[in-house]
């Protein structure tokens, strides 16, 4: 029964007792037009459900942060009779939607379809669902209502931002090939310019006309060429212990971004690139090619958010049960991490130590939510980014001289302590 049934009934009911109290029965007439629109409600016939068609079109069903998603509702009424419809949307808090609420009421003659569109965005990766549509049969006095119908809900996806690249070098890395395969042609970079050589013969190709007008001696131009790489991209998914829930999901989001613009710029270039993420979130995502493996990798980083869990694994070890399966041996690995905790420090040490060529990308968290941060707090997270950037050298090593040291986090821990 809606709102103005319910008060049909309230009001009919306070006429009657008035009537009873003063015993003017001719008073209790005045209930008789409030009771009769209840009574022919109840008894109206609903309809069938099939008699109804209801569709729910969405376009595209994944996009960006930022981007709006097209959502369109038809409604066909396939009975003789004519029908009063209300349609509401059941939708999350974390989508935004247009002007256009996803909540109609409509009144459908025979065999006559009606549709409307609205919008979605979010400011939020991930994936939310959209639905369900209830459809309610309403009398035509707008007294009661019935529920005849409801369409199950569909996910729509926001993936992270992808930035624009235009060029990264990447280190050179020597992969060895598993039992069966065999060496990939896929070009990378193509071919990139080395030095000038003294040649034996001179073929017509390539020559360094100046190099020889000024040494006499026959000299040519020589490439390397760059092919397809293994690439390993791992991202370390901090705890809020340091920085709280709100300010440590900022940092969380700014990772993800740069490990979205990363994976999507090796794998325009035709490397083979696989996913693990490690830290107080857990998933990986097995090694391949091309858009569509793409689309899988930034799926995955969309759902990426910091669970309130205390680890009790060693990552090190968890590294080196999963990287067998997801890159080769001599691959190339990202380590994307903010290298304040054991997790990421114990992947990068474990990497380096089984010969891989590791790239450590390190994230400064301080310096992302400074902003964010008003006052004393503000003048604390400065000093913490200050000496993060001071002992991150000590952390993180060079090359293959890596050198694990906790006191960076320790330092960070004694500050957050005093201050709280």
């Amino acid at each position: 029964m809606t709102p103005k049934g319910f008060f049909l009934v309230f009001t009919g009911l306070v006429i009657l007792t008035v009537s009873i109290i003063l015993q003017k029965w001719f008073v209790s007439f005045l209930s008789i037009p409030l009771f009769l629109p209840v009574l022919l409600a109840i008894y109206q016939t609903p309809i069938d459900p099939s008699l109804l068609r209801v569709r729910r079109e969405i376009t595209p069903s994944t996009t960006f942060v930022g981007d709006t998603i097209r959502v369109k509702i038809a409604v066909k009424n396939l009975s003789g009779r004519d029908v009063l419809l209300e349609l509401k949307e059941k939708l999350p808090n974390n989508l935004k939607v247009d002007e256009k609420l996803p909540h109609v009421l409509i009144a459908l003659k025979p065999h006559q379809e009606f549709a409307f569109v609205y919008a979605l965005s979010s400011d939020l990766r991930g994936h939310f669902p959209v639905g369900p549509l209830e459809v309610w049969q309403l009398d035509p006095f707008l007294v009661t209502r019935r529920k005849v119908l409801e369409v199950p809900p569909e996910t729509v996806g926001f993936l992270p931002r992808i930035h624009r690249v235009s060029y990264l070098k990447m280190p050179y890395a020597r992969t060895t090939h598993m039992a069966g395969e065999v060496p990939s042609n896929t070009p990378g970079e193509g071919f990139e310019f080395q030095e000038v050589a003294e040649a034996h013969e001179l073929t017509g190709k390539r020559i360094n006309w100046k190099a020889v007008a000024k040494s006499r001696k026959p000299f040519v131009n020589t490439y390397r060429v760059e092919k397809s790489l293994e690439c390993l991209v791992v991202l370390d998914v901090p705890s809020n212990r340091l920085l709280g829930k709100e300010l440590t999901n900022i940092v969380v989001d700014k990772m993800v971004e740069l490990t979205a613009t990363l994976v999507n710029y090796l794998t325009k270039r035709g490397n083979r690139v696989s996913l693990l993420v490690t830290g107080s979130y857990r998933d990986w995502v097995r090694p391949g090619f091309g858009k569509r493996h793409m689309l899988r990798i930034l799926h995955s980083l969309a759902d990426v958010k910091c669970l309130e869990f205390k680890p009790l694994v060693d990552f090190s070890e968890v590294f080196q049960l999963t990287a067998p399966f997801l890159t080769k041996s001599g691959s190339l690995i990202f380590v994307v991490s903010a290298f304040t905790e054991p997790s990421g420090n114990g992947v990068l040490k474990e990497a380096v130590s089984r010969g891989y060529t590791v790239v450590p990308i390190a994230i400064n968290p301080f310096r992302i939510v400074e902003k964010y941060c008003k006052g004393e707090r503000k003048q604390v997270v400065s000093r913490l980014s200050e000496v993060w950037e001071k002992g991150i050298i000590g952390v993180i090593g060079s090359g293959r001289d890596l050198k694990i040291d906790f006191q960076l986090l320790r330092l960070v821990e004694a500050m957050l302590s005093a201050y709280a």
